[in-house]
């Protein structure tokens, strides 16, 4: 908040307005700046996700707790069958040959969003966000988006318009209450419930983020498949897992960077950008994906 009020300040002493810097917004109670957004919003889920906000005045549990655990522990077990081929039965219980999703994607885990801030400092990923240019020049996706945080870690940090995109339903629901009560613009930043891997890519993305630390093997692959054959090149990818990216002429490393999460202090982020293939290298590929 006091880094970003200075940069206002020097803003306005440079003759340029917070707006046009990507530090205000309108917000659904009229302009403020984003970071007072971010805020808001982040110390809301952390209080929620640890089990620690205050109950209403009435003395009865907060609407958003009760609905995380309880409704995200009945949906799981729907979207791991609806996932398998037959949507009936896993493998290991006599089920198709698609293995579906098995219940280790569902982990649960925080990203220490001090140390995310350094995945999105490389110049092209700089330059990617910056040809979005707002809400209105480019579009940031959060696959596995959760309840939201580097959704808004990407879209209120950058001023670009960032669509989370998650699996459960539940959460997307709770993520898009939340937005609306800690009262973050919509064209700014939204949820939506879809399989990321058959969700529809916006024409103009600029940057994913992929949160698929915890997914499966073959989920990652199929990902990494569509996103070669469906981004343009320049498309800035960040993902967690190398299965089916480091493999790829479709995607240049552009740096691994260690960021901080409740499991590893020093966990490997993985940052690559779309370029073109050879013909060569895409014949290739069509044998190895």
């Amino acid at each position: 908040g006091a880094a970003a009020a200075l940069a206002a300040w020097g803003a306005s002493r440079a003759g340029r307005s917070a707006r046009k810097l990507g530090l205000r917004g309108r917000g659904l109670r009229g302009e403020e700046l984003l970071s007072v957004q971010l805020h808001r919003v982040i110390s809301h889920l952390r209080l929620l996700e640890t089990s620690q906000l205050p109950p209403l005045p009435g003395g009865e549990a907060h609407p958003h707790a009760v609905a995380l655990w309880g409704d995200r522990a009945a949906e799981m077990p729907r979207a791991m069958l609806a996932s398998s081929a037959d949507g009936l039965a896993l493998p290991e219980d006599g089920g198709a040959d698609d293995p579906g999703y098995t219940l280790g994607a569902f982990a649960w885990g925080a990203v220490w969003l001090d140390s995310f801030a350094a995945a999105l400092a490389h110049r092209e990923t700089r330059a990617a966000l910056g040809r979005g240019g707002g809400r209105k020049g480019g579009t940031a996706v959060v696959l596995g988006a959760s309840l939201g945080y580097e959704a808004y870690a990407i879209g209120l940090s950058h001023g670009v318009r960032t669509v989370g995109v998650e699996l459960l339903c539940s959460l997307r629901d709770l993520a898009e209450q939340v937005r609306s009560d800690r009262r973050v613009a919509p064209d700014l930043v939204s949820f939506e419930c879809a399989d990321a891997l058959s969700w529809r890519l916006p024409k103009d993305t600029r940057l994913v983020y992929c949160d698929d630390t915890a997914w499966d093997a073959h989920a990652i692959q199929g990902l990494a498949k569509k996103l070669g054959d469906e981004l343009p090149a320049g498309v800035v990818v960040l993902h967690n897992q190398p299965h089916g990216f480091n493999a790829d002429p479709r995607f240049k490393l552009l740096q691994v960077v260690e960021v901080a999460t409740s499991w590893n202090t020093r966990h490997p982020l993985i940052v690559h950008m779309t370029q073109p293939a050879s013909s060569a290298a895409r014949a290739a590929l069509k044998g190895e994906l």
